[in-house]
């Protein structure tokens, strides 16, 4: 668990449900942390883009908050088709080709 107590940028959304607060990345850059009130995930998901996170840069404002955050990491390995057909694997790239197993296991 990331725990800081200290002044950070925090905004407040009433029209989609929605706190963001903006955490010190490296250097002079920031990411964006976006909470959604209880049950609004799925109206802010919707409400990500251009004009409403311009929007809540305006309402950015420095407050003294206790932060808690669980650590967590994503990961991802991509096979582009280029290297794949290298390999001679192409069937996997055909339109409608589907893993079952992969599949199973996602859903």
């Amino acid at each position: 668990m990331m725990s800081k107590n200290g002044r950070f940028n925090v905004a407040y959304d009433k029209e989609h449900g929605c706190t963001v607060v903006e955490i010190p990345y490296k250097g002079n850059a920031t990411s964006p942390l976006y909470l959604p009130d209880e049950g609004k995930l799925q109206q802010v998901e919707e409400a990500l883009n251009k004009p409403t996170i311009k929007s809540w840069k305006k309402l950015f404002h420095y407050q003294s908050i206790d932060l808690k955050i669980p650590k967590f990491s994503i990961s991802a390995t991509l096979i582009s088709k280029r290297s794949s057909q290298k390999w001679g694997v192409t069937e996997c790239f055909q339109i409608g080709l589907i893993f079952p197993e992969l599949w199973n296991h996602l859903h």
